[in-house]
């Protein structure tokens, strides 16, 4: 999925308190900015009711005011809360808050949310409609925008078209967007791979494993780890296949994903029975509560 924090908005925010000067934030203002600021952290680190609590205290203190820029950023976030906890009504009240406000430069980012929260109910059209409005409003998430529209065309197993918008998100991403790079990366392997252009795909998906690494996202590297080990399957190395589960179960087992990582393991030992590697297989199974306790995995192919 794609979780695109609004970062942006708070660059605009500072810019739009000081007016592009150097001045001094007034005490009120600065204490909803840093109460906002941690809340957007906890929301980027995953910790959703810890950014909850700090993202409703700032837009308490930005609506007390009427400062509309701080309360429309923060809606915003709250609005991407809400849809990661699956809450799309709330999602969409605050959404519809934040439009109501009318900041110019948050017009981007609030279809950007809008097109999330459609996919997120399914609603694949509503979502490519604003995902367009994304590419017209704000030239800097026309990125991430095309990235969303190659996801909804892939789900829609139109997979020339997602191909193109997905190399148009590469075109214009940053280098130093990891996330939206990462994931242009892993659905373009995806792409390769469901097209049986299995040596491209792998490609593909290293590439996102490597950033996935430097932001250190679990979750992420178990994706790639798992579609790499689909992919070496698919041509028929399946001793890189199975390197790639093993790597995956320890990710798995590390992160707190117990019941991920068994699966895994059993996954590897059908796979071992599957070469006619019995003996490995059963070590595998016999073992399977001293290696899940540690959470290690010894190579036995």
């Amino acid at each position: 999925m794609i979780n695109r924090i609004s970062s942006i908005i708070l660059i605009l925010f500072l810019a739009g308190c000081a007016g592009g000067q150097a001045i001094k934030t007034p005490p009120h203002e600065q204490a909803a900015l840093d109460v906002h600021l941690r809340g957007t952290r906890q929301l980027q680190s995953g910790e959703l009711e810890a950014a909850r609590m700090n993202l409703v205290a700032a837009y308490k203190l930005f609506a007390a005011v009427e400062h509309r820029v701080g309360s429309s950023a923060t809606l915003i976030n709250l609005a991407s809360l809400e849809r990661r906890s699956g809450n799309y009504r709330e999602s969409a009240l605050y959404l519809s808050q934040a439009d109501s406000l009318a900041v110019t430069t948050h017009q981007g980012q609030i279809a950007y949310e809008q097109a999330l929260l459609a996919l997120a109910s399914t609603d694949l059209a509503s979502a490519e409609r604003s995902a367009r409005e994304v590419l017209n409003a704000d030239p800097s998430l026309r990125g991430a925008a095309h990235n969303l529209i190659a996801r909804i065309h892939f789900i829609s197993q139109d997979y020339e078209v997602a191909r193109k918008h997905v190399d148009q998100a590469l075109n214009t991403l940053p280098d130093a967007d990891l996330q939206e790079r990462a994931n242009a990366y892993r659905l373009r392997g995806k792409i390769d791979q469901v097209q049986a252009i299995h040596d491209a795909g792998v490609s593909f998906l290293e590439k996102a494993l490597k950033m996935d690494q430097q932001l250190k996202r679990a979750d992420k590297i178990a994706l790639d780890l798992k579609l790499l080990a689909d992919s070496h399957r698919a041509l028929e190395n399946w001793k890189k296949e199975l390197n790639y589960l093993r790597r995956l179960y320890l990710v798995e087992m590390n992160s707190g994903e117990n019941e991920k990582g068994s699966a895994t393991l059993e996954l590897m030992a059908t796979r071992l029975e599957a070469r006619g590697l019995e003996e490995q297989a059963n070590e595998l199974r016999t073992n399977a509560v001293t290696f899940n306790k540690l959470g290690v995995m010894p190579t036995l192919w």
